[in-house]
């Protein structure tokens, strides 16, 4: 994508926008695609452990169960945590933007209600007649 250089410090792409904003688009691109490899890897893994050594099993209270099934559900339980550690994030980041929002919004009603004691005070900009 062909991009143009605005001063020293800012490079923007072809549609205006910073390259910052790309940059974190292809590092999101390049970490999905490393967890679809990891996520084959440990299936094709799993997979090739149980065929060529059907052997391998386990004693478990319930029977013998395959090594290579063990080593899936502790994979599947690491992604079961860490989404729990995403959604903690995710929740985190809600709650404070909701405060932020709600800070913003008591501030702008504040400064409605200054305005409307002190009408007098405000500036008139020709062009923008309210």
């Amino acid at each position: 994508m062909p991009s143009v250089w605005v001063g020293k410090a800012t490079q923007l792409s072809s549609f205006g926008r910073p390259l910052a904003s790309w940059s974190k688009l292809q590092n999101m691109k390049v970490l999905n695609g490393l967890a679809f490899l990891i996520t084959l890897l440990v299936a094709a893994l799993t997979w090739a452990l149980y065929l060529l050594e059907p052997g391998l099993l386990i004693g478990t209270p319930w029977g013998p169960l395959h090594v290579a099934f063990a080593l899936l559900g502790a994979f599947v339980l690491g992604l079961g945590v860490t989404g729990l550690y995403v959604l903690t994030g995710w929740v985190n980041a809600q709650t404070a933007l909701s405060k932020r929002n709600r800070e913003l919004r008591q501030v702008r009603s504040e400064l409605e209600a200054l305005k409307k004691q002190h009408p007098e005070e405000t500036p008139v900009i020709p062009d923008r007649i309210p």
